[in-house]
């Protein structure tokens, strides 16, 4: 089912995604080349101190020899890691987001969007098509406003009522995507910390956590993408109006599509929420939505100050234009021109 999108006129996130993206990764070379030598040296004496560990208890007669078989392979691998911790790093950061990108992307066809990739990709390919895909929802609620009549005040209620869910569920989508690669980023960063607790069978577990807070990171996004799917099915279902007879029944509360489509771009955007506590629990993880919501909040306000301010410089140009046509230049050219 291929979605009838009416593009924006432009993406008003991908520019700041794509350069904040970029300069995550940027942050994460930098940093990759500055743990290289503390993280060997670390890495060396720790294992020096579990070498001496280790003989100490074989001349006890209490080590365990199969537990230190296992621990001999893992201390194997994450020196050759750390060996090189950029190529760590990046491998993490970059493999991290193709599959968290991969995943959400098939989400998001499944909700019968087709990709258009606007000269992107990764993340910012979601972003792009998640404001194309609800575009439809905007242009709708745009015309509602623009093609009532000045005393027919109902059609522009329900044109405001139509856009701001999917405002917020755009906003609220995109502070996910934020989100998402912040925590990889952060993940990508300790990844030489983790490697070398993973050589320790006493803090294998909080490399086991780091990998833990990786997927779900990716089930997510994952889960907010499936989330903004689900609306796309209620969006494509838009017939748009052509007479003035059809638009003045679908700017109704009698219009039943129209108030499941309000309502659905409400409940997508609760159903957002809870993806994070449905990938919490499955990956038994703690992550929070506090952080996209202040960012999506954020967002929000800031379109409502630029609206307020709009509507001010509005109703000052017209008060200025009103004075000036009172103005008695403007009534000797009204005369002369008469």
């Amino acid at each position: 089912m291929a979605t009838e999108n009416i593009p924006l006129s432009s993406c008003f996130s991908c520019g700041a995604l794509e350069q904040y993206s970029q300069q995550a990764t940027d942050y994460a070379s930098h940093v990759a080349e500055a743990l290289q030598t503390p993280m060997v040296t670390l890495f060396a004496a720790v294992s020096a101190l579990w070498i001496v560990i280790q003989g100490y208890r074989l001349g006890l007669g209490t080590i365990d020899l199969k537990g230190l078989g296992v621990d001999m392979i893992c201390w194997i691998f994450a020196g050759a890691g750390l060996s090189n911790t950029p190529a760590l790093i990046q491998g993490v950061y970059t493999g991290a987001l193709e599959v968290m990108s991969g995943s959400a992307r098939a989400a998001f066809t499944a909700g019968g969007a087709s990709l258009e990739s606007g000269g992107y990709d990764g993340i910012t390919l979601l972003a792009l098509n998640a404001e194309m895909a609800v575009g439809k929802v905007f242009w709708v609620g745009q015309a509602l406003i623009s093609q009532s009549a000045m005393i027919d005040i109902m059609p522009k209620v329900i044109g405001v009522l139509l856009v701001i869910p999917y405002f917020v569920f755009v906003a609220l989508y995109v502070a996910q995507v934020v989100i998402a690669v912040f925590r990889v980023m952060v993940v990508a960063t300790f990844s030489p910390f983790l490697m070398l607790c993973a050589a320790f069978k006493e803090t294998r577990g909080m490399a086991a956590a780091g990998v833990r807070v990786l997927v779900s990171t990716i089930l997510v996004l994952f889960a907010c993408t499936v989330a903004i799917s689900m609306a796309i099915y209620g969006v494509v279902s838009i017939k748009i109006p052509e007479t003035s007879a059809e638009w003045d029944a679908f700017g109704s509360f009698s219009n039943p599509q129209l108030l499941a489509i309000i309502i659905l771009g409400w409940i997508g955007t609760g159903l957002m929420l809870e993806a994070t506590s449905v990938a919490n629990s499955i990956a038994g993880t703690m992550l929070s939505n506090g952080g996209a919501l202040m960012m999506a909040g954020g967002v929000a306000a800031s379109a409502a100050y630029a609206r307020a301010r709009l509507g001010q410089a509005g109703e000052t140009a017209n008060q200025n234009m009103n004075g000036w046509k009172n103005s008695p230049e403007a009534r000797t050219q009204r005369a002369e021109a008469a």
